[in-house]
């Protein structure tokens, strides 16, 4: 049996009927007994032909399997009724379907014990196939005969009486079986099954043989098949006459029930439950999962094999995502996928106009033109289930609903959706029609075992590191993807015991997250402000200032970064100005640290950095010139004398020039997408250094000429750069002057 990566057995459900009645889950077995009492209970004389109708899927051969089962069980004291199954799906052309039909029929009829009279109707049945056989008209020389001759012993007869046997009336024999039969106690079910699957003109040979050749005394049929497609078949007989010309051959046309919704849905609840029993309780929403089920799946679920195919289509996809999506999503657009397919595929392609909010100020605009696409989209849906698909989106998607007068959303709901698994989140929505997880994104499930490891303040540290060595295949390093995934978590989903031990290891190991790679654009943070979001959301989940006060002097006082610290300090500085300048300050226990906490941290924050300009770390840091502004603010010239000593010699020259490059992104009126220019701040260069404009460019002529050893590519590229932007400044556009 086929396995999930998990282990558990992906059990697909065979489209086969079934065949025990203790099985019934839709009440088919009620039915079928209903169906066996009439054939039970007529004489059927001069024969009699029931019909089952129904669409594909609907269950008919189950039906005729709970017949048999009945027939066999019962008998009322009547006479036995011999069932013939006959399958004219497993044979093509007319000819084959005739004497397939006799061989069958012949099997049962001439069995032994069965009487005299059955034998008897048995010898004159082989004769009518003999008959009814082609090669009986053709003259029979030369190899034909021979092929002829070879028939009749098979069929057991011999070549003496190969010419009485060609005379024989064909009349003459049907009567002789006719009255064979008559005498006989024992009447016989004929079942034809799967009719509708057969070419149309299949479809009519099989009537034509029930009518006209095939119509014997106390013969029951019961004929299966969708009404729709056997009465298109029969039109190209009788055009203008198919539901005339099947209405003269079938007696007794009986109409499948519909399954009953509600047995029809717990068949539904029953399978899916062994498909999502895994899901993990955060990625199930059970108001959710009724209201699409109801809006939208439901009016897809008509027949037993729609729950076969549905269900088929989950076993092996969904073990796959069950932890990065929402398990009663994923069915809906899995419903979509087998029951709609060109509109699922269409849906695939509008990731764009799908996900995501609303667009602001443009809203309007926007909601029209949504509108029209979305329109164009419902036309690819199969048209009785138009709205309901229509219906199912807007729980999916709350674009669509916006887009039909629903509410807008704004850019707070994303990390909710995403947290969620939802299919509207730009982050997860590839990974319900690719199902699987893009190397340029961090898994709910791995996010989720990193977090286990805060218990274990080592190996959550060692963890982080890792990740920070490790890249995507668009360069962006893991750490980055998982100090923004984390950020989803934050809330509630962190235990608040851990709260310290995930802010001490950022504080430890956070100058190493500080990747300048992984700042691509105008508008992106980089991860030292990651960092920082994720300690003020956790420190928001303790009771009191005092709380989150002894949870960062212990993240400061032990951790190693020198970066991240005197990155917080900054910010609660600039959080406490904002609370003084507020009209109603907030209360002590509100606010997120007391004015004396921050003025301690902020001590502890420059110690680090003092001792860190002795010790040779402090040079060595991703964003010195950071780190050398802030050490300005609170110290005065402290961090100027440090730049003079740095600059002294020209590898710590080639660090400072270093630590002022940036990317810069500018936009014209007129362009379509943005300018990157690399740039130095000459102004922090002048300040920190103490040199010239001359004496800058001097030292960086005098490093590129001499190409030493240390010369990292970024400080060679500083060196470039500072040259020209003393000597050729560009202006805001990066363009020159």
């Amino acid at each position: 049996m086929p396995q999930d990566d998990s282990g558990d057995e992906i059990r697909l459900l065979y489209d086969t009927p079934l065949r025990d009645p203790s099985n019934d889950q839709l009440e088919r077995r009620a039915f079928a007994e209903f169906i066996s009492r009439a054939i039970r209970t007529m004489d059927a004389d001069e024969g009699f032909v029931f019909s089952l109708q129904g669409p594909w899927g609907s269950g008919k051969t189950t039906t005729i399997n709970f017949v048999l089962d009945s027939l066999g069980r019962q008998s009322d004291g009547g006479a036995a009724v011999l069932p013939v199954r006959f399958n004219p799906w497993w044979f093509s052309g007319r000819d084959q379907l005739i004497q397939q039909f006799f061989r069958q029929f012949r099997a049962v009829v001439g069995a032994k014990d069965l009487g005299a009279d059955l034998d008897t109707a048995g010898k004159h049945l082989d004769r009518l196939a003999l008959l009814l056989e082609p090669l009986s008209y053709l003259p029979t020389v030369g190899e034909a005969a021979k092929q002829a001759k070879g028939w009749f012993r098979g069929a057991g007869s011999s070549a003496k009486n190969l010419a009485a046997t060609l005379r024989e009336d064909v009349h003459g024999v049907r009567s002789a079986i006719d009255e064979a039969l008559r005498k006989s106690e024992r009447r016989f079910l004929i079942v034809i099954d799967d009719i509708d699957r057969l070419p149309a003109d299949e479809v009519r040979q099989v009537f034509q043989l029930v009518k006209a050749v095939a119509d014997f005394p106390k013969t029951i049929y019961l004929l299966a098949f969708d009404r729709r497609v056997v009465v298109r078949a029969l039109e190209q007989l009788q055009p203008g006459f198919g539901d005339d010309y099947l209405s003269k051959i079938v007696q007794a046309p009986l109409d499948l029930p519909s399954p009953d919704p509600g047995a029809l849905r717990r068949l539904l609840f029953e399978q899916l439950d062994s498909v999502l029993h895994d899901t993990p309780e955060h990625l199930f929403d059970s108001v959710a999962w009724g209201n699409v089920f109801f809006d939208g799946i439901a009016h897809f679920i008509r027949t037993p094999r729609d729950v076969k195919r549905l269900i088929n289509g989950l076993r092996p996809t969904y073990p796959q995502v069950r932890s990065e999506v929402s398990g009663h999503e994923f069915v809906a657009i899995q419903t979509l996928r087998v029951f709609a397919p060109e509109f699922y595929a269409a849906v695939a392609a509008s990731k764009a106009s799908l996900s995501g909010v609303s667009a602001g100020s443009f809203e309007r605009d926007d909601r029209e033109g949504r509108r029209q696409a979305f329109d164009q989209m419902l036309g690819l849906a199969p048209t009785d289930q138009r709205e309901a698909t229509s219906g199912m989106m807007s729980r999916l998607f709350p674009r669509w609903a916006n887009a039909y007068g629903g509410p807008s959303h704004g850019s707070d709901w994303l990390a909710r959706w995403r947290r969620e698994g939802r299919a509207c989140s730009p982050e997860v929505f590839d990974l319900y029609f690719h199902l699987v997880i893009s190397a340029s994104s961090m898994s709910q499930q791995e996010v989720r075992r990193l977090l286990e490891r805060a218990a274990d303040p080592v190996r959550f540290r060692e963890s982080l590191s890792e990740l920070a060595d490790q890249r995507t295949p668009d360069g962006i390093s893991r750490a980055r993807l998982f100090l923004e995934a984390v950020q989803d978590y934050t809330e509630d989903q962190i235990p608040v015991e851990h709260v310290g031990s995930v802010i001490g290891a950022l504080f430890d190991v956070g100058d190493s997250l500080v990747i300048k790679t992984d700042e691509r654009g105008m508008f992106s943070i980089g991860n030292d402000m990651q960092i920082a979001r994720v300690t003020y959301q956790l420190l928001s989940r303790l009771p009191d200032s005092q709380a989150r006060f002894e949870i960062l002097r212990a993240a400061f006082t032990e951790g190693a970064s020198i970066e991240i610290p005197a990155h917080e300090v900054s910010l609660l500085e600039d959080r406490r100005q904002s609370e003084g300048e507020a009209e109603q300050p907030e209360s002590a226990r509100d606010r997120q640290l007391d004015p004396e906490h921050v003025e301690q941290l902020r001590t502890i924050a420059l110690d680090k950095i003092r001792a860190a300009s002795t010790s040779g770390v402090l040079r060595s840091l991703p964003n010195l010139a950071y780190v050398l502004y802030r050490w300005k603010e609170w110290a005065g010239n402290e961090p100027i004398d440090y730049g003079q000593v740095l600059v002294a010699e020209d590898q710590g020259f080639a660090v400072l020039v270093e630590a002022f490059l940036r990317k810069t992104q500018s936009h014209a009126l007129d362009d379509r997408v943005g300018r990157t220019t690399d740039r130095v701040s000459v102004e922090g260069l002048r300040e920190f250094s103490s040199l010239d404009d001359h004496s800058l460019v001097a030292r960086a002529r005098a490093i590129l000429t001499a190409q030493p050893e240390w010369l990292s590519p970024d400080q060679a590229l500083a060196m470039k750069v500072v040259i020209r932007e003393i000597e050729e400044p560009l202006d805001d556009f990066g363009r020159p002057r």
